[in-house]
């Protein structure tokens, strides 16, 4: 059973402001809170809440096929899913855009070992600034979209700590990809994080 399923031909639509709650008992949780199937283009998913409990739920949001243009902004995601909270299946999509999400793949102490964002290989877009926490040891490897940008994600798998870094095997600051362990701390990757050769520079 799902939530809502959104049939080809169902362009734009917009899906805000609504919580997905956990089922009591296994035979109540959704399989996967919305399902977007192929043809239904520039949809929008924003500022919804989304919470899974450890009954029987897949995912929180499957693209299933070719899907274009859609949009899942601003939302929180957490829970126990037994996949990537956000996944394609069936056929790569084209300009997807992920950004600036809560996603907790598992519960606190208790991380699942399966990325948060998982589409199928060849799909493209744009997936930026999304608060990334799952186990599944290095951040690289929280996201699987090989034809996506990604820019400004963070990663955790430590409670605690900061362990992790950015994501994936990114560090803004010094703007090459360095390793998970360097990423909590990549002052130890160089002698000065800043040279400043000459001009008006600000650093904040």
């Amino acid at each position: 059973v799902n939530a809502i399923n959104i049939e080809a031909g169902g362009d734009n639509f917009v899906i805000r402001g609504c919580k997905f709650g956990p089922g009591e008992a296994a035979t109540d949780e959704c399989a996967d809170y919305i399902i977007v199937e192929a043809g239904a283009n520039r949809g929008v998913i924003e500022n919804n809440h989304f919470e899974a409990g450890a009954q029987a739920a897949v995912s929180a949001v499957e693209l299933n096929g070719a899907v274009i243009g859609i949009k899942i902004v601003n939302n929180y995601f957490t829970g126990d899913y037994s996949t990537a909270i956000l996944r394609g299946d069936t056929t790569l999509s084209q300009d997807v855009f992920i950004a600036n999400n809560h996603l907790m793949n598992g519960v606190t102490g208790g991380l699942n070992t399966e990325p948060v964002i998982e589409m199928l290989t060849g799909t493209t877009g744009y997936i930026t600034d999304n608060r990334m926490f799952c186990n599944v040891g290095a951040p690289n490897l929280a996201v699987v979209c090989d034809g996506a940008f990604m820019s400004g994600n963070s990663y955790n798998e430590v409670a605690g700590s900061h362990v992790g870094g950015g994501a994936p095997d990114y560090n803004p600051l010094l703007g090459y990809r360095v390793s998970a362990a360097d990423a909590a701390s990549p002052q130890g990757t160089v002698t000065n994080i800043f040279t400043i050769v000459t001009g008006r520079v600000l650093v904040t």
